[in-house]
Formats: C-alpha cells, sequence, structure tokens
C-alpha cells in the first residue's frame, strides 16, 4: 500500500511535487530522524514519487559547484533576505517559492520549499501519519466531531476543551510545550511553567503564555484568539528558510481582548464580549441583534443538516436569543416562530431558510 503524503499547511499534500519538496528540503536540512528516513523510503518505492524526487533534486545538485563560488554567499544572503509573494495554486494550496539572486556573471535559484516552512520544524506530522521530532507527548492528535465537544488533561496539567469539528496536534519537549489548531476552535486553561512557556499555533500566529487561559479560533482566513485571564503574546509564525529565522513583531493582550488577525494580514485588538465568546463551553451560542446569515452561520457548526440563506433580504433579519448547540431542532423552530419563514429541504441534506408565500414583500420586524 502506498504510504500517504505530507500534509502542508495543515491539508493532505496528495500532489507528488509537493511530497518531493518536503523530504528533499527535510532531508538537506538535517530535519529527518531515522523513522522518518524509513518513511521516506518507503514513500519512495512508487515511481511517480520517485520521479517527483528526482526531478526535484536534480537542480539542487546541479547548483553544488556554484555554491562553492565564492561569490556565491553574498548571493546566498541576499537570496535568504528576500521577501517572495506567496504563490497560490488553483487548489488553493502553497506552491515552491524560488527565489533568484543573479551575480558574478551566472545564475543562482535558491529553492525554498514551501510557503509556510515553519512547518518544517518540530511538531510537523510525517507522512505516515507519525510525528517528526515528537518530544514527550509524541505528537498525538485529537479531534472532535462535528457538534461535539472534548475535554482533555495534558502531561503537564494544562486542560484543553475542544469544540465541535476541531483538531489539535499536541508536541511538548523540553524548551516547550506546543500545541497546533489545525482545525476548529479549543480553549486552553495553561499550568504554570515559567521555565516552558506554552505556544498555541494556529493560522499563521503563535499564541504564547506561562499560565492563562484563552481560547483560540480558526476563522474564515483569519484566526482570533480571545484573554479570558493572564497574559499573553501573539506573533505572526516564524518563517525557517534554509535554517533563517525571520524577526517578528508581537501583540501583547490582557484579559478581556481579543486580536483577529489574517496569517500574513495586519492584527486588530479589541473588546471581547467574554460571556458570548466562551459560551460554548456550556453548549450555548448568544446572539446580541445579530444578522441571521450570522446567527445561521454559528449554528451550522454544530450541524450535520446545515441551514442555507439565498436572499439577502433573509440574511440582513437581526436576531437576539440564547441557543441550545445540540438542539438544532428547537433553534429551527424558534425562527420560523420569530418570522415569517419556511423550511425547503434540499435533497444535499441542506435545509433552505426562505420567505413564506405571500412574505417578504417589506421587511418583517426583528422579534424584540
Amino acid at each position: 500500500m502506498t504510504p500517504p503524503s505530507p500534509p502542508l499547511a495543515g491539508e493532505t499534500a496528495t500532489d507528488p511535487q509537493d511530497a518531493a519538496v518536503y523530504w528533499s528540503a527535510r532531508r538537506r536540512l538535517g530535519l529527518a530522524s531515522p523513522d522518518d528516513e524509513t518513511a521516506f523510503q518507503a514513500w519512495l518505492q512508487t515511481p511517480a514519487h520517485r520521479a517527483a524526487f528526482e526531478a526535484v533534486e536534480r537542480p539542487l545538485e546541479a547548483l553544488g559547484s556554484a555554491l562553492s563560488h565564492p561569490d556565491a554567499g553574498p548571493m546566498i544572503a541576499e537570496a535568504r533576505a528576500f521577501q517572495a509573494p506567496r504563490r497560490r495554486r488553483p487548489g488553493g494550496r502553497a506552491g515552491p517559492i524560488l527565489i533568484a539572486a543573479i551575480a558574478a556573471g551566472f545564475g543562482l535559484l535558491v529553492l525554498v520549499p514551501m510557503a509556510d516552512l515553519q512547518t518544517f520544524g518540530p511538531g510537523f506530522a510525517r507522512p505516515d501519519g507519525a510525528q517528526a521530532g515528537a518530544g514527550p507527548a509524541g505528537g498525538q492528535r485529537y479531534s472532535t466531531a462535528t457538534g461535539g465537544r472534548r475535554e482533555l488533561t495534558l502531561a503537564d496539567g494544562s486542560t484543553v476543551h475542544l469544540n465541535t469539528d476541531s483538531l489539535i496536534e499536541v508536541d511538548y519537549s523540553q524548551a516547550r510545550r506546543s500545541v497546533r489548531l489545525l482545525r476548529g476552535q479549543a480553549m486552553f486553561d495553561v499550568a504554570k511553567h515559567q521555565d516552558r512557556p506554552f505556544v498555541v499555533i494556529a493560522g499563521g500566529r503563535e499564541v504564547v503564555a506561562t499560565g492563562t487561559a484563552f481560547d483560540v479560533r480558526l476563522l474564515e482566513g483569519q484566526v482570533k484568539v480571545v484573554l479570558i485571564e493572564g497574559r499573553v503574546t501573539v506573533a505572526p509564525t516564524a518563517r525557517r528558510g534554509l535554517r533563517r529565522v525571520l524577526p517578528v513583531a508581537k501583540e501583547s493582550l490582557s484579559p478581556g481582548q481579543q486580536l483577529v488577525a489574517a496569517p500574513e494580514g495586519p492584527s486588530a485588538v479589541t473588546r471581547a464580549e467574554l460571556d458570548r465568546e466562551t459560551s460554548w463551553r456550556k453548549g450555548q451560542v448568544i446572539f446580541r441583534d445579530d444578522r441571521l446569515a450570522v446567527a445561521v452561520a454559528e449554528m451550522n457548526r454544530y450541524s450535520t443538516q446545515p441551514l442555507r440563506i439565498e436572499d439577502p433580504r433573509v440574511a440582513d433579519l437581526k436576531i437576539s436569543g440564547v441557543f441550545r448547540t445540540d438542539q438544532q431542532a428547537n433553534y429551527e423552530a424558534a425562527l420560523l416562530a420569530y418570522f415569517p419563514l419556511e423550511v425547503e429541504r434540499r435533497p444535499d441534506g441542506s435545509h433552505l431558510l426562505r420567505w413564506k408565500d405571500g412574505a417578504g414583500r417589506g421587511r418583517p420586524p426583528s422579534p424584540g
């Protein structure tokens, strides 16, 4: 059976070229353990994988003599310092980045494999599902299904609460306690350990704490960090390329503050409504004069039969209230009682929320 390709930026890389770039970089940077090498040799047995690996290695081998040239040092330094923009493939995955530096009469191409280069460090899952460079925690993964919640106690006594459809990867070492949020939302109650920081990696950000409580959620293209108590710092994840870590800016949060940021965009720090942000721990969601589109999207996180809205007038209705995440039928019934709406059952299992016949000519009032 062919071993699975390695994951890329939290996803599974099905393209042999992505897998080949991963293996080439990991072996050349000296990050491959004996177990990694065993997994690599198994992966290499597939002809398409071997061809892809040779295609990646060939130009790197050709660079051998060029890299020994006296003028190569300054060019390599210049190439490393160059910030190339990300290049996205049609499937949305980040491809390899080629950085060019030309000097001394010849061209030098330095390959920086993958846009999310920090994933080459300890804690990145190997293609066979094991943990590369795993610490005492063994790089274990924990998840929840849609609508589920789970509480975990980690080796140091820290507690993790996983919300619906979430996935984390835990990797402890002697230097730090690392958790990667790969999907969904998690709340952390961190055991104090001044000499070993607790780091949560999510959405291109690193949240660092020693003993505190905070919530991290992956949104559409963004990450949200809500500090409940204590203090944390949030910084863009350090990129690793040819063993070089770029300097990063940090944000410090105080209790009751939240940070929202895109992976490579600016961050915004505002006050958080802690009761709303933490209500999922009780199996509830709270809406306060929210657009119905926002409320539906939030409740859909907990349902295998999501509601859909196609009419923008329905989407703009306002709703307030407290709803249980495990009582989707009651939530749906409440919407139909509040508004002149009805539900159309679709073949794909979704439920279309629309005006009742004759309704929607005006904007019905929101429930008080």
